[in-house]
């Protein structure tokens, strides 16, 4: 068997200095424009997210709160201003009242335009006061010129406990390019809350919120996500810092290498 045995050997050498690091000059270049709209785009998501989500939430209840004004017997919710009301008609069947297209429009407290409709709203006669919507859609304002549209496929008003039903599907849909998609929502119309269990997707340009619950406090002022959160921030695309310089630049010099500050 071979043994092998090694000595230390210093060599006597000067050390090698670093190639320095080339970088590409280019006066046309305004780079720091670029980093700054990756951070406003990145701050105006997260800003959305404090203000601008509660406000469409908001908007939402509020909506919903609208959409029984036409609920006959129902005369304590005060939309904050006079309103438009119209039916396209009334049919009595059995034990029920059958509104057709009931529609109101006008301004509600903050004096925002709003306008809500359905295809039809069913009232029991054996308990007139709930009430059973089918089809709803509601235009209202939020606010900075934007407006929110809200859809749902069925909901279910009771006048005695303030309570709204909303199921089979829900979507709010903003100008200023927001989306949000619910399975159903319970809605406390006296306190202005919403409450979900069921998955609840929010999506806009800068990224998307994907929930198993959500929980809407007085009208908005605290909104809460719970069941698993799944948030993803969409950035920007990268500049290209590796791009050719353009025709009669300066080319590409030598600088030297960047030295970490031992206090960053």
């Amino acid at each position: 068997m071979t043994e092998y045995y090694y000595e230390d050997e210093v060599e006597d050498r000067p050390p090698v200095p670093a190639p320095p690091r080339r970088i590409r000059f280019d006066p046309t270049r305004e780079r720091g424009a670029e980093y700054f709209v990756r951070a406003h785009r990145h701050s105006r998501f997260v800003r959305w997210l404090k203000f601008g989500l509660p406000a469409t939430a908001a908007a939402a209840v509020v909506g919903f709160v609208l959409v029984v004004q036409f609920a006959p017997g129902d005369a304590d919710v005060d939309a904050g201003g006079p309103a438009v009301v119209s039916l396209s008609g009334i049919n009595v069947e059995s034990k029920s009242l059958v509104m057709e297209k009931p529609n109101i429009s006008g301004f509600e407290g903050t004096r925002h335009a709003y306008e809500v409709e359905a295809a039809e709203a069913v009232q029991d006669l054996d308990n007139p006061k709930v009430i059973t919507m089918k089809t709803i859609t509601a235009r209202i304002g939020i606010g900075g010129g934007a407006t929110a549209l809200i859809e749902a496929t069925k909901g279910v008003f009771d006048s005695t406990g303030k309570t709204l039903v909303l199921d089979d599907g829900i979507t709010i849909e903003t100008t200023s390019g927001y989306k949000a998609k619910f399975q159903d929502a319970r809605i406390d119309l006296d306190k202005g809350n919403l409450v979900s269990d069921k998955p609840v997707e929010i999506s806009g340009q800068e990224g998307t919120i994907n929930a198993n619950s959500i929980n809407v406090v007085d009208r908005g002022a605290r909104v809460s996500f719970g069941g698993g959160v799944h948030l993803i921030v969409i950035a920007p695309d990268e500049p290209d810092t590796a791009a050719p310089a353009a025709a009669g630049t300066a080319p590409a010099v030598d600088g030297p290498k960047p030295v970490a500050d031992g206090n960053s």
